[in-house]
């Protein structure tokens, strides 16, 4: 069972809920415009997980406040290593509870790129405030030009910790936040733009590449009748090799692959068409973007 979808629609305690409820086995992949995590199951429970630099519980949490971004579903996909033995229930209240408070840091925290720096302080205004050997950690790592990601990374913290103590921060007077220079977000906008030509290019190729797979499998089983009944039903789907939305592409792979399944049953029959089906399936879910 193959699934995908997105964050909006369906939030990852739903989709933990879901996996958990069908005891499968597989990894679950999340990706924002900037970030990308997996975390895996085992017969419906969460084994391991990793983002970035993260990997265990912290990894989870980190991912469990997401509101947007895209998800998809691999059966079969082994864990490297067990790094969690929390049940999913404990590890999504705490995600519901990192979320809640990830909405009152935003009031003072709206991005994490933004640059903190000290406020001047005079004598008599300087706050009297005592900081623990975290908040020296990460003081120390404010110089006017780093960002609260970069913070985090230098200071060995997750992003959501680095917050919470710059929202301390930041309410006892010491510290505020101030947005990168244009020049600095247009080279950020560029590079990021960059980057979504590359996926963009991989896409393409990508899906010429299971388009070939597809029409080799139904060729094993169809013989010369494969060609015409796929051609058929890619092109009633909308499946284009040159269009980089890999997302739609992908549904109308799985959209064809339905379509030719029910062709070829009179064919060759519903057992054998049904497997012809599952082998098209596996191609479709391992396209890349």
């Amino acid at each position: 069972m193959s699934f995908q979808g997105e964050l909006k629609d369906l939030p990852l305690p739903d989709v933990v809920q879901l996996i958990d409820s069908s005891s499968k086995t597989g990894k679950l992949s999340l990706k924002t415009d900037s970030l990308r995590g997996d975390i895996f199951f085992e017969k419906g429970k969460i084994v391991h997980a990793i983002l970035g630099d993260l990997s265990g519980e912290e990894a989870v949490h980190t991912m469990a406040v997401w509101t947007e971004g895209h998800f998809m579903f691999e059966t079969n996909a082994i864990a490297e290593k067990k790094s969690i033995t929390r049940s999913n229930t404990n590890l999504m209240m705490e995600g519901a509870r990192r979320l809640d408070e990830w909405k009152v840091l935003q009031k003072k925290i709206p991005s994490t790129d933004l640059i903190p720096e000290f406020i001047p302080q005079s004598k008599n205004q300087a706050p009297q405030i005592s900081l623990s050997t975290r908040e020296w950690v990460l003081l120390s790592k404010v110089n006017g030009a780093r960002d609260i990601k970069t913070i985090a990374k230098q200071s060995n913290l997750s992003v959501f910790e680095t917050c919470k103590i710059l929202y301390g921060l930041i309410s006892s007077g010491l510290l505020a936040l101030r947005e990168k220079p244009s020049e600095e977000i247009e080279k950020i906008a560029l590079e990021k733009r960059e980057e979504k030509k590359e996926q963009a290019a991989v896409a393409r190729v990508t899906v010429e590449a299971v388009i070939s797979q597809i029409k080799t499998i139904a060729e094993e089983i169809l013989g010369g009748l494969a060609a015409p009944i796929v051609e058929k039903h890619l092109k009633k789907c909308g499946v284009n090799p040159d269009d980089t939305n890999i997302t739609k592409q992908k549904k109308y792979l799985n959209k064809a692959v339905v379509r030719i399944q029910k062709a070829s049953a009179s064919i060759i029959g519903s057992d054998a068409a049904l497997q012809l089906s599952l082998r098209m399936e596996d191609s479709v879910s391992k396209l890349e973007g």
